[in-house]
């Protein structure tokens, strides 16, 4: 996979932050539209990477039928959570079509959005975040890391070949981690109310970022290796 996906686009995507910060510390409402509103270039950017992971993961779970059935069952669960996420951070659509919650979402749900991630007391968002801050680390760091000491991972025919990533993703989950720890550190000292301070929305746009990647390695792996039967195979 290209090096300016893996490398030099996560990188950046750090540099804007912190430049950002430095050079804007105080945001301007059209900013803070721009930027950090629901309709801005983080949320929808989080969203829209989602969304092309659920359509490459279709792909993959519906079309390569020389994969074995077990992981194109994963690709279309995977899909499927996908497209969750992706419906929950844009709120089904509420800002959008400019339309308002019904009155049980008005007492459950922070500022009438129509989603679930952010009921009682945003517990559904903290146990999201808890899973994907184990599942991304794990699958795109710990496990493609110990892959490498084993020989017969990656080979053909083996599970980790249909489902794992080497360490292509690796800088990236970290730099998600970087962030989580950070906008911790922001939370302790009380500086929450700086919208420069909400690096777990940057955090989030890693982990899309992941997904994504993670979705499009698979498919170009997958597609190439010519099972028999899947598409793009020679009789």
């Amino acid at each position: 996979m290209s090096r300016w996906l893996t490398l030099w686009l996560p990188l950046g995507m750090l540099s804007a932050y912190l430049l950002g910060m430095l050079l804007v510390p105080s945001p301007s409402k059209l900013w803070r539209i721009l930027i950090f509103s629901e309709l801005g270039i983080i949320e929808l950017g989080t969203a829209g990477l989602y969304l092309a992971t659920c359509v490459l993961a279709l792909l993959v779970g519906l079309r390569l039928r020389g994969v074995p059935a077990r992981y194109r069952g994963m690709f279309i669960f995977v899909a499927a959570v996908a497209l969750f996420i992706c419906l929950e951070e844009t709120n089904y659509g509420q800002y959008f079509f400019d339309t308002e919650g019904s009155d049980w979402y008005s007492k459950h749900a922070k500022k009438k959005e129509i989603n679930l991630h952010k009921m009682a007391g945003h517990m559904p968002a903290r146990r999201m975040n808890a899973m994907a801050s184990i599942a991304f680390p794990t699958w795109c760091l710990g496990l493609p890391l110990l892959g490498t000491w084993r020989k017969t991972w990656w080979s053909r025919g083996h599970w980790s070949t249909y489902i794992l990533p080497r360490l292509e993703l690796a800088l990236i989950v970290v730099l998600a981690q970087a962030m989580g720890w950070l906008d911790d550190l922001f939370r302790q000292c009380g500086w929450r109310m700086n919208v420069w301070a909400r690096a777990s929305e940057f955090k989030e746009l890693y982990w899309s970022l992941a997904a994504f990647l993670m979705a499009a390695l698979l498919w170009r792996r997958l597609r190439y290796l010519r099972l028999p039967g899947s598409a793009g195979s020679r009789p």
